[in-house]
């Protein structure tokens, strides 16, 4: 049987784009899969513009209150049961041989992560093509790709996954660990369309590049940095994780376990 994957989709404020996403993955030429999509506390849920959706395949789940993008991907990743795990943003579209590819890949490399090049669609209507940048060594911390990768469950838990305790910039650490302590493909070809949106956190004055919380992220972020790397190619993807894991707060550990619970009662009673 093929491998299942799971997908997870955080949602906030993206009503007019989340059709087109969903659509994107439920439509993958690789059909096992399970979408998750977390509505990330906003009072205007995404379930309207996806109500004549009946594919068991699709989960909906609600937050009461907003956490941020990782905090809805930790939990996707703590109820996750399936082997292979990735990410779809609520305002971007994948092609329909994402995930196929991305499986080929793994397999012909025996990848634990694989990622691959993407096509940015700006505000201003034109279009780039965005590659990923491979790990050169440096001891730097530089944002090397986007997650929406294929990562395996297993070792992206060795690595601590997604960090509930951050809004913004998180991926930059883990697409950097996942080259410095895995084992990593990379497709030239763009699976993936990214399309910024005005109001999302890359463009939002108070979070987009440039901004002091955006600063604040990769301040605490390089901090870190040097020991994860440390960890990572002495010892291992495992030691990486420990690191990482020191830094989660127990109030949003413990948020995280409660909420993930909650996520797996839900799959379970969609599938009976």
């Amino acid at each position: 049987m093929p491998p299942t994957v799971t997908v997870s989709i955080p949602y906030y404020g993206c009503l007019a784009t989340i059709r087109r996403a969903v659509t994107a993955v439920l439509a993958q030429t690789h059909t096992a899969l399970r979408l998750v999509v977390v509505n990330d506390g906003d009072p205007l849920p995404p379930w309207p513009a996806l109500a004549d959706l009946a594919d068991p395949r699709l989960i909906r789940f609600d937050l009461p209150a907003n956490h941020g993008r990782y905090f809805c991907d930790a939990i996707a990743l703590a109820a996750c049961d399936t082997p292979w795990w990735t990410v779809h943003d609520a305002d971007d579209e994948a092609e329909p041989d994402w995930l196929a590819t991305m499986l080929a890949t793994a397999r012909r490399h025996r990848a634990d992560v694989v990622f691959t090049a993407q096509t940015k669609h700006t505000l201003d209507g034109t279009s780039v093509y965005a590659a990923v940048k491979r790990w050169d060594g440096t001891a730097v911390l530089r944002h090397h790709a986007h997650m929406a990768g294929l990562w395996r469950t297993d070792w992206l838990r060795l690595v601590g996954g997604p960090h509930p305790g951050y809004r913004i910039g998180y991926d930059t650490l883990l697409t950097a660990v996942a080259f410095a302590a895995g084992r990593v493909a990379v497709v030239e070809r763009p699976l993936y369309h990214r399309h910024q949106r005005a109001g999302s956190l890359t463009q939002a004055p108070a979070t987009r590049s440039g901004s002091p919380e955006r600063h604040r992220a990769r301040t605490d972020l390089r901090a870190i940095w040097p020991t994860v790397l440390g960890a990572a190619t002495d010892t291992g993807p495992a030691a990486a994780g420990r690191i990482v894991s020191r830094t989660v707060r127990p109030a949003d550990r413990h948020d995280v376990t409660a909420e993930a619970q909650r996520l797996t009662d839900t799959i379970t009673r969609d599938r009976s």
